[in-house]
């Protein structure tokens, strides 16, 4: 298994338009940071309700992890200069307050 404190969710807030051939700048990539055991119990407990197969499989669960992993660590070490952590070990609504003073604080950036 994975380590226990790593970030679950990426969130990259732009400047531009995304798709076709447009060109646009990272400027801040929120990192949500969360536990892997707290991560595959909210999982577990998603899967009761979602009939998803994959939610209430502990190896599938685990191979999900060690793929966001592969893929997403690279990215965050790219951008380390642009990136935010929340702890997302907390409540929702903690969580949310966390990210909207983040991004509320981007914008006083972007605004000056």
């Amino acid at each position: 298994m994975v380590s226990m404190t790593r970030q679950k969710i990426l969130y990259v807030v732009t400047k531009g338009e995304l798709g076709g051939s447009q060109k646009y700048v990272t400027d801040l990539i929120i990192n949500l940071d969360v536990s892997d055991e707290l991560t595959i119990n909210r999982i577990l407990e998603r899967g009761k309700t979602s009939g998803r197969d994959d939610d209430a499989s502990i190896d599938i669960i685990n191979r999900r992890l060690e793929t966001y992993y592969r893929e997403t660590e690279p990215i965050l070490s790219y951008y380390s200069d642009r990136v935010k952590t929340v702890d997302s070990n907390k409540s929702i609504f903690e969580v949310f307050n966390d990210v909207v003073q983040i991004l509320n604080n981007q914008l006083l950036l972007v605004n000056k």
